[in-house]
């Protein structure tokens, strides 16, 4: 119910990401009923999921690179044909 202060109030809420050695990652805007995803990608960049729009971390930023994505479970694949068969177009 707190979280939804946030929706009615017009406040923006801020997630805060860190690392497994307590570091700072990012700051992103998010919405508080909405699951945050991360998918490390190695070298400091990730793919950030915050409901329906899909980001690229790299460099301290964010770039957009899709809206309706609502694969709320991000997952590196480390062999195209795995996931080919499970589904993958």
């Amino acid at each position: 119910p707190a979280n939804l202060d946030y929706l009615i109030s017009g406040k923006k809420y801020i997630s805060k990401i860190y690392s497994a050695k307590d570091e700072l990652l990012m700051e992103l805007e998010t919405n508080p009923t909405a699951r945050t995803s991360l998918c490390p990608l190695g070298q400091g960049k990730y793919l950030v999921s915050t409901g329906s729009p899909l980001y690229l971390w790299k460099d301290g930023q964010f770039t957009e690179l899709m809206r309706g994505c609502y694969n709320y479970r991000l997952r590196r694949m480390n062999h195209l044909g795995k996931w080919k068969k499970a589904g993958g177009l």
